[in-house]
């Protein structure tokens, strides 16, 4: 869901255990606060949801009990070839109250396919009610992840080319748009952005993430199985264009807010599948859904997707039409 592989729905099953409290990572002994869950992880992509559960298995890979006996962290079987997901209650997020500006007609899509796939008592029999009232602000949400984002991206960066080359390319001057540092812009604007962070400012960055993974345990999977939000806020634009600068007549402020839809789920550590929603009549343009739930819901979710599947075998489709983008 990002180009730059840091933004998108991750994989549940890594950092803490369904039991932990994310309330348990408190500073100790003066020590910055850390979250229980990397802000990212890498998550397997296939034409069906039984051979991304496949491949989930191999990334997950194995955990040692004190046996030696070697487990599985996720097991694909549990994934049946045929599931039954009659009743499962979906919270429709949406654009996250107004939050989230969206190009026309994406809403309408997912909506469709919700009201017409889901709610259909001849095809999934799901249950799916429109939040009103969001759990968080998207604001404080979009203020955490920038800022966790660019200090990642600092350290990491640091780490993996060492004090002399991040140095050098840290202390080029501010009007370098990256072409004296073969550093593309964005990543450049990243890495600086990174150097202003303050350990205060990333704490309370950290502080927000939690709150925000407590308060969607119990403000949205006390009452939904599963959550849904689009996969993006716009349609697949033209390659010519870097980054969309404007959505439905707001100015995006950095090179990544056009994506900002999939931070609630990134920030909260929580397990997505992403399943396709249709295609855009006029232009024949694609638009997905996130379907996430609580950690540990990596079966269920593609248990879900696996039944989406079966209905709409999207995989198997074109769009009836296909006309080039406005250059």
């Amino acid at each position: 869901n990002d180009d730059d592989d840091d933004g998108g729905p991750n994989l549940g099953l890594s950092g803490c255990d369904d039991g932990d409290d994310v309330n348990d990572s408190e500073e100790q002994e003066g020590n910055l606060l850390e979250l229980p869950y990397p802000i990212s992880t890498p998550g397997p992509m296939a034409r069906t949801p039984l051979d991304v559960a496949a491949f989930l298995q191999t990334m997950a890979g194995y955990d040692s009990d004190d046996g030696g006996r070697r487990n599985k962290r996720f097991d694909a079987s549990t994934v049946s070839s045929k599931p039954n997901v009659a009743g499962t209650k979906i919270g429709w997020l949406a654009d996250w109250s107004g939050a989230y500006p969206m190009e026309e007609g994406i809403l309408n899509l997912c909506e469709s396919t919700l009201k017409d796939v889901f709610e259909n008592k001849d095809a999934l029999n799901c249950s799916v009610e429109k939040v009103l009232d969001v759990p968080f602000h998207a604001k404080d949400l979009w203020y955490s992840w920038t800022t966790i984002r660019s200090r990642c991206i600092l350290d990491n960066f640091c780490q993996t080319f060492g004090d002399k080359v991040s140095g050098s390319i840290l202390s080029s001057s501010e009007e370098d748009d990256g072409t004296n540092t073969l550093i593309k812009p964005e990543a450049l604007w990243e890495l600086r952005r990174g150097t202003r962070i303050t350990d205060n400012e990333l704490q309370n960055a950290l502080h927000i993430a939690q709150n925000w993974s407590n308060s969607a345990n119990e403000k949205l999977f006390s009452k939904y199985d599963i959550c849904a939000l689009p996969t993006s806020q716009v349609w697949p634009f033209n390659i010519q264009e870097r980054w969309p600068k404007v959505i439905n007549k707001c100015q995006m402020e950095t090179y990544h807010q056009w994506m900002e839809v999939v931070v609630p789920v990134t920030l909260a550590g929580l397990p997505c599948v992403t399943i396709p929603a249709g295609f855009d009549k006029e232009r024949g343009l694609c638009m997905g859904l996130q379907l996430f739930g609580p950690r540990g819901s990596d079966s269920k979710l593609l248990s879900i997707a696996q039944a989406y599947h079966r209905v709409a075998n999207w995989s198997s489709k074109r769009p009836l039409t296909l006309f080039p983008l406005e250059q």
